[in-house]
């Protein structure tokens, strides 16, 4: 599994936004991505595709992980809050 710099910068602006919430919530997140990100390798093709790429509900959390699959590896390309605007997250995904 390979993470894109996109999907990189994506989990650390998480990173900060959970940070600054409720006492111990950054390391609930964490482990419920870290849980997420492991399932990937195992259901990746099960996703619901969106254009271009497959789309996964993070548990507990409004995240959805988009990504694809090339040549047989798995390319994360975003970690985006479904809170979102849904023309901002089809915009950020149209620019990687």
């Amino acid at each position: 599994m390979v993470f894109l710099p996109s999907a990189s910068l994506d989990l650390a602006e998480g990173y900060y936004f959970y940070e600054s919430q409720e006492a111990g919530i950054i390391r609930y997140f964490l482990e419920i991505l870290s849980d997420q990100i492991d399932q990937l390798s195992l259901l990746a093709v099960v996703h619901l595709k969106v254009g271009d790429y497959h789309k996964m509900l993070v548990s507990c959390f409004p995240y959805f992980i988009y990504y694809s699959i090339e040549n047989e590896s798995i390319l994360v390309r975003a970690v985006v809050d479904g809170r979102r605007d849904p023309r901002w997250i089809a915009e950020k995904l149209k620019g990687i």
